[in-house]
């Protein structure tokens, strides 16, 4: 990270605690308002957005913490991208679990007590889309900023350094943005594998996504459900409203949640305690 502060281990988990607490506190609505579009669930009001932001805190800790971790692990193995893909790899494994068992809960109204709840978190394809969906936040956390910062110097090298950070902040704000958009199908899609009674496959999932009818128990389509597919995805303008369902609020939580977390991470370690730092 851009701090000249360098945090030990268990620095970097308890900054990764508190960075969890923070940027949940202040985005978890977000997420929720894209989670209920993509299983087609109604939105809840007032407190009801901020159902499940114990646990989701409880796992980006670790999701960060792991993330953070890896990143200082392999930098000098990988370089800084592939550690950032690295870390994103690494981070999907607490977050496709955390994500899965709140989107459960949120959708079902299950209790975390309930083993249905972790059998539907655990499933691998939702973890593999998770190491998907993660990438981008991973390399515009990890790798963009310091890439951006030096784009910004040898183009615009009037800046001041306060004025090239603001401006770092916001395009990694902007490019966070637009990556979270892009990869809302990859959430919607995990979503559905997550929350689904029954096992599906990727294919399945998608037809889910795009066609919220049940999908027969032994993953094939009927005749009936074949000609209402057709008929509802004739039109191109509602697949692709469906396939990008809770976009806007996607884009708008990744764009704020890196700004926060790039925020958190360069001006927080600063403020740790000396017993926290690296020698």
């Amino acid at each position: 990270m851009s701090s000249e502060v360098q945090l030990n281990p268990a620095g970097q988990l308890a900054l990764a605690g508190t960075a969890s607490i923070i940027i949940n506190g202040i985005t978890h609505p977000l997420s929720t308002l894209q989670t209920c579009r993509q299983s087609h669930q109604p939105i809840p009001r007032g407190l009801g957005l901020f159902r499940g932001l114990t646990a989701i805190c409880a796992v980006d800790a670790a999701a960060f913490g792991i993330a953070y971790l890896t990143n200082d692990r392999f930098q000098a193995q990988f370089g800084p991208l592939g550690a950032s893909i690295a870390a994103a790899g690494l981070g999907a494994l607490p977050a496709a679990v955390g994500e899965g068992a709140m989107a459960n809960r949120q959708r079902h109204n299950l209790s975390y007590a309930n083993p249905v709840v972790w059998r539907r978190a655990l499933r691998i394809r939702a973890m593999v889309a998770t190491f998907g969906r993660d990438i981008p936040w991973n390399v515009g956390l990890f790798y963009l900023p310091t890439t951006v910062s030096g784009i910004l110097q040898r183009y615009s090298p009037h800046l001041t350094p306060r004025q090239n950070e603001a401006a770092n902040f916001a395009l990694i704000g902007l490019i966070g943005a637009a990556a979270g958009c892009i990869t809302t199908p990859i959430g919607g899609i995990r979503t559905q594998i997550h929350t689904s009674p029954e096992r599906l496959t990727t294919a399945d999932a998608i037809r889910k996504l795009l066609n919220p009818t049940p999908v027969p128990k032994d993953g094939a389509l009927t005749r009936a459900v074949m000609r209402h597919f057709h008929t509802k995805m004739a039109n191109r303008a509602r697949m692709i409203e469906r396939l990008f369902a809770g976009g806007a609020s996607r884009a708008g939580y990744i764009g704020a949640n890196l700004c926060l977390t790039r925020a958190v991470y360069t001006w927080l370690p600063s403020y740790m305690p000396a017993a926290l730092r690296r020698e």
